[in-house]
C-alpha cells in the first residue's frame, strides 16, 4: 500500500489591501472614474463571445442552407455565403455539397466557434453583411415559398444551435415585415445580427429599470445582480462616482443604480422623484447611450451618469419596439430602429469609426487626463480603445520630458487601477498600467506585475472581484464615518447627552473607532487560510453593508414619517425593497451610527461576560456581527456552548399591522427588538422598551468594563 501523502499546510490568502485602499482613498476625492467591460459580468449575465458566436453561426448556417436550397436563380450568394465561411475563417468542415444537400452540421462545432470568437470582430463585421444579403435573398422569394423557407429555417438554426448543447436559449423568429421596412441592406444586415445575438430576448440580456414597481424590477433581473454593481451604485449614490464609462450593452449597472434608490432619467423629461425614498443631493441617474442621449442628458444636473459608449440594449429595445409594434408612420417619418443602431458598437469597422464619435472619443480622453480610471472586466485588447490609452499617456509623458517634471512617487501612485481575473497576466493590460505610470514621470516597474493590478477569483475563493469591491466601499464608508466623528460629533452629542462634548469623551470615541478600523484590517489579513478569511470578512464588512445602510434607512423613514405627519401608504411602500440612503447626506446620523456600533460592541462583550463567556483574542469581531436584514441587525451568540444567536433588531415601530414587520431572515433564540418613533431621530432622549436612551448608548461607548452599566436591562435578560 502506497503511503498517505500528509495534507498540506493552509496557506495565507492574498488579498490587494494596500491597492483597494489606495484606491478608496481616491474614490473620496471624487477622482476615479470606473470603466467596466464584458469581463466584469459575464459570470453572471453568461454572454460570452463563444455564446454569441454560436448564435450568429447557427442562423447563418440555417438560413444560408435552406435559401441555397432554394435557389432557382445562379445569381444567388447564399451558397456562396456558406462556402465563404471555411475559406475566409479556415474553419473545419464547412458546409459543402453531399450530392444535391448541403450539410450545415459539419460546420456547426465548440472547435469552429471558438475559431472564430478569437477574431470576433472580423467575424462580426463579415457576419453583418453576409445577414444583410440573405435578408435580402428571403424577401426575393415567391410570395407563397416567403413563410415555409422562413419557418424551416429558424427550426434548422435552433437544431444546430442545440447540437452545441451550450444555450438554453433558442433562436427567435426574426422581425421580418419591420426588417423589411429599413430601407438599407447594411441595416438589415446589422438588425439582425442583434436580435440574432438575443438583443430582443430578456432570456439573453435581462432587466428592467423602468415603471414604479420596484418588485418588478428587481424580479426581472433573477439572480444577475452581483455585489460588485451594488457596491458601485452605492458609491454613485453617495455622490463619489459622479461618472462611470462602460462598454458593455447590458443592463446590470443600470438595475443596481435602480434598485439602490436611484430614479432614471428617461426621455426629454426628468421623472418624478418616487415619494416612497427621501429625497437626496443626487436623486437620479442618466443613461448615456448615443450621441443624442449625451446632448440632451449628458450634463449631469443632480445625477450620476451611466455613459454606455458603445450603445445600451434598453435603448435598442425601445427603438426596435416602435417599428416592431407599431409599423404605421408616415412617409418621410424617421425610422427609430435604423437611427439607433449606428449607437450599438460591434463591428472591425465600427470599431475603427469610433475614433470619429467625437462625444465618446474626446470625454473618454478628458477623463484620462484629468481621473484615476479603474479599469475592471475589460483586457485592453480593443485596439482602438488602447491605442487611445497609449496615445494620451504617451502624450503626457512627453509633455513632462519636456517640462523637465519627473514623478516623485512609485508606481503605486499612477492613475489606474486594474481588476483582472485571479492569475491572469494581460499583455494589454499591462501595457496600459505601464503607460499611465510613465506619464506621471515614474518608473514604469516590472513586465508582469504592478502595484495596482488587483485580482479576483471567479471559481469561488477567497478574495473573489466582488470580495474586493465590497472592501472597496467598506473601507469608503468607514473614512465617512470617521470624517463625521470628527466634524459633527461634538454638536450631535451636546443635543443628545445634554451638556457641551467634554473634549477627552470626544477624542475617546475618535480613538476607538480608529483602532476597530485598524483592527479590521488585521483580522481579516491574518487568516490562516481562504475559509477563515471568507468568515472574518463577511464578519467585518457587514457592518457597512448591512447595518449602516439598515440604520440610515430606518432614520430617513423616521424623519420621513414625521415630516408627513404620519406613515400613509408610504411606509409599507418604503419597506418593500432596500434602497440605500448615502452616509454622506446626513453626517450627524453617520457619527451616530458609529457610536451606537462602538456601544453595541461593549454592551455584547458585557452580556457575554456575565455569562461566562471567553472575550477571546478577537473579541471585537467574534460572537458578533451584522444581519442581512431591512433593518439595521446584530446577531451575537450566548457562548461557545450555546452557538445559536440571539438578534438585536433596530427599527422604526408603531405603523405595521400586526405581522406585517418585515421578517429577520435565520434561526435565533430570540429576537429583541430596540424601537425606533419618528422623534428619535437620530436617537431617543428617553429609553423606550429595551433600548437605552442616547446618554446610555454614549456611556456605554465610552466606558471601561468595570464602568458598572448592566447590559442584561437592554438585551432582554
Amino acid at each position: 500500500m502506497s503511503p498517505v501523502a500528509a495534507p498540506s499546510p493552509p496557506r495565507p490568502t492574498a488579498f490587494a489591501f494596500p491597492a483597494i485602499e489606495r484606491l478608496a482613498r481616491r474614490v473620496l476625492g471624487g477622482e476615479v472614474v470606473f470603466f467596466v467591460g464584458s469581463g466584469f459580468s459575464i459570470d453572471s449575465e453568461r454572454n460570452s463571445a463563444d455564446r454569441w458566436i454560436a448564435r450568429l453561426l447557427a442562423r447563418l448556417l440555417g438560413l444560408g442552407t435552406c435559401l441555397a436550397n432554394e435557389a432557382a436563380s445562379p445569381a444567388s450568394q447564399a451558397r456562396e455565403i456558406l462556402e465563404g465561411l471555411g475559406r475566409v475563417f479556415g474553419l473545419d468542415d464547412s458546409p459543402r455539397r453531399d450530392g444535391e444537400a448541403i450539410e450545415p452540421a459539419r460546420c456547426m462545432t465548440a472547435e469552429n466557434v471558438k475559431k472564430l470568437a478569437r477574431d470576433y470582430y472580423n467575424f462580426n463585421e463579415w457576419a453583418t453583411s453576409a445577414l444583410g444579403v440573405l435578408a435580402a435573398e428571403t424577401f426575393a422569394l415567391p410570395a407563397e415559398r416567403f413563410e415555409p423557407v422562413a419557418a424551416l429555417a429558424q427550426r434548422l438554426e435552433c437544431v444546430l444551435l442545440a447540437t452545441l448543447g451550450t444555450d438554453s436559449v433558442p433562436l427567435d423568429e426574426p422581425a421580418w415585415p419591420a426588417l423589411r421596412r429599413l430601407e438599407r441592406g447594411a441595416e438589415r444586415g446589422k438588425a439582425l445580427f442583434l436580435d440574432t445575438m438575443g438583443f430582443a430576448l430578456p432570456q439573453i440580456m435581462g432587466g428592467e429599470t423602468s415603471g414604479p414597481d420596484v418588485d418588478a424590477i428587481a424580479a426581472s433581473f433573477g439572480d444577475r445582480l452581483r455585489p460588485r454593481h451594488h457596491a458601485l451604485a452605492r458609491l454613485a449614490r453617495e455622490g463619489f462616482l459622479p461618472i462611470l464609462v462602460t462598454t458593455n450593452y447590458d443592463l446590470l449597472l443600470d438595475g443596481a443604480y435602480r434598485l439602490a434608490g436611484f430614479t432614471e432619467v428617461a426621455g426629454d423629461e426628468r421623472e418624478a422623484l418616487p415619494e416612497d425614498v427621501p429625497p437626496t443631493q443626487i436623486p437620479r441617474f442618466s443613461r448615456v447611450a448615443g450621441r443624442d442621449d449625451f446632448f440632451k442628458r449628458g450634463d449631469g444636473h443632480r445625477a450620476a451618469l451611466l455613459l454606455k459608449i458603445h450603445g445600451c440594449v434598453a435603448s435598442y429595445r425601445a427603438a426596435r419596439r416602435t417599428e416592431v409594434d407599431a409599423p404605421g408612420r408616415s412617409p418621410g417619418a424617421r425610422n427609430e430602429w435604423a437611427a439607433y443602431l449606428p449607437s450599438l458598437v460591434f463591428t472591425y469597422r465600427e470599431i475603427q469609426t469610433w475614433r470619429a464619435d467625437a462625444w465618446s472619443r474626446d470625454l473618454i480622453r478628458t477623463l484620462l487626463r484629468t481621473r484615476t480610471l479603474a479599469l475592471c472586466g475589460y483586457s485592453g485588447a480593443d485596439p482602438v480603445l488602447h491605442a487611445t490609452f497609449r496615445e494620451v499617456y504617451d502624450e503626457m509623458a512627453e509633455a513632462r520630458r519636456r517640462a523637465a517634471s519627473p514623478g516623485r512617487g512609485s508606481a503605486k501612485d499612477a492613475p489606474i487601477f486594474f481588476f483582472a481575473m485571479k492569475g491572469k497576466r494581460e499583455f494589454h493590460s499591462f501595457e496600459i498600467l505601464r503607460a499611465a505610470t510613465e506619464a506621471r514621470g515614474d518608473p514604469p516597474g516590472r513586465l508582469v506585475e504592478h502595484p495596482n493590478h488587483v485580482e479576483g477569483d471567479v471559481k469561488g475563493g477567497f478574495p473573489s472581484m466582488d470580495d474586493h469591491f465590497r472592501w472597496l466601499a467598506h473601507r469608503t464608508l468607514r473614512t465617512v464615518q470617521l470624517q463625521a466623528l470628527r466634524t459633527r460629533l461634538r454638536r450631535l452629542a451636546s443635543r443628545l447627552i445634554g451638556h457641551p462634548c467634554p473634549d477627552d469623551e470626544y477624542r475617546e470615541i475618535v480613538r476607538r473607532f480608529r483602532a476597530l478600523v485598524a483592527a479590521e484590517r488585521s483580522f481579516v489579513r491574518r487568516s490562516a487560510d481562504e475559509a477563515t478569511a471568507r468568515r472574518r470578512f463577511e464578519t467585518v464588512v457587514g457592518w457597512t453593508w448591512h447595518f449602516l445602510p439598515g440604520l440610515l434607512r430606518e432614520l430617513a423613514l423616521a424623519e420621513m414619517i414625521e415630516g408627513r405627519q404620519g406613515p400613509g401608504r408610504l411606509l409599507g411602500s418604503a419597506r418593500r425593497w432596500p434602497w440605500y440612503y448615502p452616509a454622506s447626506e446626513r453626517p450627524e446620523w453617520t457619527a451616530w451610527a458609529a457610536v451606537l456600533e462602538l456601544s453595541i460592541r461593549r454592551l455584547v462583550a458585557d452580556w457575554r461576560s456575565r455569562r461566562g463567556a471567553r472575550a477571546g483574542e478577537h473579541s471585537p469581531f467574534e460572537w458578533l456581527e451584522a444581519e442581512d436584514s431591512p433593518h439595521a441587525a446584530v446577531s451575537f451568540a450566548v457562548d461557545d456552548e450555546r452557538p445559536t444567536p440571539v438578534a438585536l433588531r433596530i427599527r422604526v415601530t408603531g405603523f405595521e399591522r400586526p405581522g406585517r414587520a418585515p421578517r429577520l431572515r435565520g434561526a435565533y433564540r430570540r429576537i429583541v427588538d430596540w424601537p425606533l418613533s419618528e422623534k428619535d431621530v437620530p436617537w431617543g432622549l428617553e429609553p423606550a422598551g429595551l433600548r437605552p436612551a442616547a446618554r446610555e448608548v454614549w456611556d456605554w461607548t465610552i466606558a471601561s468594563r468595570s464602568h458598572g452599566l448592566d447590559s442584561t436591562e437592554h438585551l432582554g435578560g
